[in-house]
């Protein structure tokens, strides 16, 4: 499942970086679909390895933590690439969401590898 989570990270930061760099909207829309799918199974196989791991007395909380920070996360991310859309343009907000997660891909890859 690890693996699988570095993978989709890695196709995450890089489906943004297509949209980036997308010469016309069906590629952009393919970015798009691959960034998402990357984030699907970032959170899918997280939450399995999340759910596995805790206790099962306390797994209705921690699920619900869970649930909690996907959604402050996700929209303060929606914020803060509509902001840098709308100051930079979306090619250039798209880059630096890319770049921010290429770098967490790799905190993470690193992180990980060493647990």
């Amino acid at each position: 499942l690890r693996r699988a989570i570095k993978i989709g990270l890695l196709v995450n930061a890089t489906g943004y970086l297509v949209f980036a760099i997308s010469p016309n909207v069906w590629q952009g829309v393919l970015g798009v679909f691959g960034a998402h799918l990357g984030a699907a199974c970032v959170w899918a196989f997280s939450n399995v390895i999340l759910q596995s791991s805790t206790p099962d007395h306390f797994r209705g909380r921690v699920m619900s933590l869970d649930s909690v920070f996907y959604s402050i996360t996700y929209s303060f991310s929606t914020v803060l690439a509509g902001a840098l859309a709308a100051q930079w343009g979306a090619p250039t907000g798209a880059l630096l969401i890319a770049a921010a997660g290429l770098v967490t891909s790799v905190i993470w890859i690193i992180a990980a590898w060493k647990s």
